[in-house]
């Protein structure tokens, strides 16, 4: 049920931020609040309902995206498996290891649909100059990822820093 109010929570973001963003017109700069959420859901949630929430974000990433079916889902999907697998070797309860591992992830997923595009016939500018708008993305979503990871934490039921303080104060 958890994932049932984090996938309408990431409906209700998604469809702020382009009512948000269309209305100052910022068409080139939009963060990916879903990668967001894949990143989150890999480092908190149990596998098999983790993977079918990101599977179904997926689904509404290319619903909203328009781009061509199964881009968007597989590229979750990988981001979800390689945090699932990195996060067997880090410490994933720190923050700086989640925006870490964020960055990265928004870095590998751009490479990814930068590595298909042309696949596809989709004409783009030079790999490089794309890279750097990359890295510029990645940095965003990590800037992002500290204020709804905390209101999708609050969702999911897990108690913030300063709660898990107070439990061990009187605990």
């Amino acid at each position: 049920m958890r994932h049932v109010w984090l996938t309408l929570f990431a409906l209700v973001l998604l469809t702020v931020e382009g009512a948000l963003l269309s209305l100052f017109h910022v068409e080139f700069f939009r963060p990916d609040l879903i990668l967001v959420f894949v990143v989150f859901i890999s480092l908190n949630s149990d596998p098999l309902p983790g993977s079918a929430t990101v599977f179904f974000l997926g689904l509404v990433a290319e619903s909203f995206s328009g781009i061509h079916a199964g881009i968007l889902v597989g590229a979750y999907l990988l981001v979800w498996i390689l945090v699932r697998v990195a996060r067997t070797f880090l410490l994933p309860h720190q923050n700086s290891v989640q925006l870490v591992l964020l960055f990265v992830s928004s870095m590998v997923m751009f490479a990814y649909i930068q590595v298909l595009w042309p696949s596809l016939g989709i004409r783009h500018g030079s790999f490089w100059t794309m890279g750097a708008w990359g890295a510029l993305l990645a940095f965003e979503n990590s800037l992002l990822a500290v204020p709804v990871w905390y209101l999708a934490g609050r969702i999911m039921g897990k108690p913030s820093n300063s709660q898990k303080e107070v439990f061990m104060k009187t605990g």
